[in-house]
């Protein structure tokens, strides 16, 4: 998981250490997403690492392209 902020109201929880947190803004880790002017998000593609991106490329880059094509033939296929 990507996340800007895991938030543990309970106190009890235990955070897996394969969730990543980067931040307080999505703004620059996605190349579709940004906080600025709440767009993006809505299409696999946004997915994609921003250039710069502060998102390690080996946690994503194995298995990025091949999750895209499966969602954007699956979104094609079955419509909105």
């Amino acid at each position: 998981n990507v996340t800007t902020m895991i938030e543990d109201s309970s106190g009890k929880a235990t955070i897996a250490p394969d969730n990543f947190t980067f931040g307080t803004s999505l703004n620059g880790l996605f190349a579709g997403i940004s906080d600025a002017d709440g767009t993006g998000g809505d299409e696999p593609e946004d997915y994609r690492l921003a250039p710069g991106s502060s998102v390690p490329a080996a946690l994503v880059a194995p298995w990025l392209e091949d999750t895209i094509a499966v969602l954007r033939a699956t979104l094609d296929e079955v419509g909105r």
